[in-house]
């Protein structure tokens, strides 16, 4: 799916290989230093600490020293690696064919959407093994994708990045930067039903334009500023939040002609926050 929501040139084996491998690798390479435990067994029982974690040798599950010795397993990065390559491009495979599949069954839609729809199946049989996605939540990365950063917050708890709303929910006809998601991509079963999230992107030239006085005599020199540049001066096209310490604040009213007209409240900062 990142090969076509980036626009990447290449076929999908290339592009894991470039793009995704070291990821990979280092999934790997994490799953078996803090996950997977030592294989030592004896008479007393089995070792129980990964390979992080054994520093102080073979341990039972009530933490009794049972042996001495380094870390035992025949499951490791380098004994897997090559056989973790070789699963990833099958899968690969397997998905590139079953899109293939879905393009030519019904012709009237892209790819985008045919991977997107498997992709989505996919992510619901992953966390529904795992005990259902409920388990898992995430500030951070999101859990859809597992590559871009985590932004709008659903109603469930879960975070998707921007791909995969725009990915996973509609966009709003009437509204430039407003999508719908009816249900959670990470557990659509246990969302169906609810009413659809609204979610609101920021247009891309937007930024952030705030304005701060400190003071009653900077607001009165502000005022006076507006009053002398008259009609002309468009105060919105610069500043759209305003911030004025305890003594006054600028609260503004925009109308439907070009004049913007202001209030200066003297007192009310503190009466607003407090």
């Amino acid at each position: 799916m990142q090969k076509l929501t980036k626009r990447w040139i290449g076929p999908a084996e290339q592009i894991l290989n470039k793009a995704y491998i070291d990821y990979c690798d280092s999934a790997l390479e994490d799953f078996c230093a803090i996950f997977w435990p030592c294989t030592f067994s004896n008479r007393l029982g089995r070792c129980v600490n990964v390979q992080d974690r054994h520093k102080k040798g073979h341990q039972n599950e009530k933490g009794k020293i049972i042996g001495t010795g380094e870390y035992i397993s025949d499951f490791t990065w380098e004994t897997f690696a090559h056989d973790w390559e070789r699963l990833l491009q099958e899968h690969l495979s397997h998905f590139q064919t079953n899109v293939q599949q879905q393009i030519t069954y019904d012709t009237t839609i892209s790819e985008l959407v045919a991977t997107t729809n498997l992709h989505h199946a996919n992510v619901n049989a992953f966390y529904q093994r795992l005990g259902g996605a409920q388990r898992f939540i995430s500030h951070s990365a999101c859990f859809c994708c597992l590559r871009e950063m985590a932004e709008h917050p659903l109603p469930c708890g879960h975070v998707l990045c921007t791909p995969c709303v725009k990915g996973y929910g509609k966009a709003h006809g009437g509204t430039a930067g407003l999508y719908t998601v009816a249900t959670c991509p990470l557990h659509e079963a246990d969302t169906t039903g609810q009413a659809p999230w609204e979610v609101h992107f920021k247009p891309p030239l937007a930024g952030v334009r705030i304005l701060s006085l400190d003071g009653f005599v900077m607001s009165l020199v502000f005022d006076a500023m507006l009053t002398r540049a008259g009609a002309a001066f468009e105060v919105s096209s610069f500043w759209r939040c305003f911030s004025v310490s305890r003594r006054s604040l600028i609260i503004e009213y925009p109308s439907k002609t070009s004049l913007t007209w202001w209030l200066v409240l003297g007192q009310c900062f503190h009466s607003l926050l407090y």
